[in-house]
């Protein structure tokens, strides 16, 4: 009884209640440990996604549409966690914010993983006959280790991530309402 009364505050403690997903709690534990960031000589990138145009989803549908959204881009990253085989550690980071480390073998893994990620929200927005169809940005950097902190790697993600929001603004591809 004592073993499950642990496991089921430590579950508590390190996940967010909404999305299920790590926080950011334990997203900087899992940083801290460098054998979490070094995996089989494969190379470690950070990957920063916010939601587009969050803030009008809560100002048009309220909060708990806001919640639903959150609930959706959580759902496609878990389940392109769970489709592959890329080691890989997922956090929710705050506001609407989600990190993704990925253990990749070569960069060029990266943008298929982001475009897969956007494909199954427009897909989960479809099943759910949300009244938006919602868009991500996303950034990713390779963090080095060496002479890099992963502050500043996730700084770097997240200059790239604004600068995908703002690509993807001026090609009209942010979240829209349906109506």
């Amino acid at each position: 009884m004592l073993v499950f009364y642990i496991n089921s505050m430590e579950a508590q403690i390190s996940t967010d209640p909404l999305t299920s997903l790590n926080n950011r709690g334990q997203l900087l534990h899992y940083t801290s440990q460098r054998v979490n960031m070094y995996r089989d000589g494969r190379r470690t990138f950070v990957v920063m996604f916010d939601i587009n145009d969050f803030k009008v989803i809560n100002d048009t549908y309220g909060h708990a549409e806001g919640d639903r959204a959150l609930l959706i881009v959580a759902e496609a990253l878990k389940g392109v966690v769970k489709n592959h085989s890329t080691p890989m550690f997922l956090a929710w980071f705050g506001g609407d914010e989600f990190i993704l480390i990925v253990h990749a073998a070569v960069g060029e893994e990266i943008d298929p993983l982001i475009a897969e990620i956007r494909g199954l929200i427009e897909a989960k927005c479809r099943a759910y006959q949300t009244p938006y169809m919602l868009s991500i940005g996303a950034g990713w950097d390779e963090w080095t280790g060496k002479d890099d902190s992963f502050q500043k790697c996730m700084q770097r993600a997240d200059e790239k991530l604004y600068l995908d929001k703002a690509r993807q603004k001026g090609r009209g591809q942010t979240t829209v309402a349906l109506r």
